[in-house]
């Protein structure tokens, strides 16, 4: 699983190379992690489409900005998930991706 560190209040972009064939041109974008993978929990943190840098979506290559205040909440373990949908149908998600937010040292 791939997982990524954030420090708490901390304030950084993540970038998603996109694998495969088919055709970003019209699909949207969430990305999201919560505490628990548990259908019934809301997200703590969700990004939609309109949160999404696509300047080099050709490339095949999203990235998303998270706040300090995002990353203001209690350290611990996140379950994430990217999620990419082409149209009602027909949506992909990505393997669960480990978020883990640490307590600062400086704080």
């Amino acid at each position: 699983m791939a997982s990524i560190a954030l420090k708490q209040r901390e304030a950084k972009t993540i970038a998603f190379i996109i694998s495969g064939t088919f055709s970003l041109a019209t699909a949207s974008f969430r990305f999201g992690f919560k505490k628990k993978k548990d259908a019934g929990l809301t997200a703590t943190v969700l990004k939609t489409h309109s949160d999404f840098d696509l300047t080099d979506l050709a490339s095949r290559k999203i990235k998303i900005s998270l706040s300090g205040t995002d990353t203001d909440i209690d350290s611990g373990y996140y379950f994430g998930e990217l999620e990419i949908t082409f149209n009602a149908s027909n949506l992909d998600k990505s393997a669960d991706i480990g978020v883990e937010i640490v307590k600062s040292v400086l704080d």
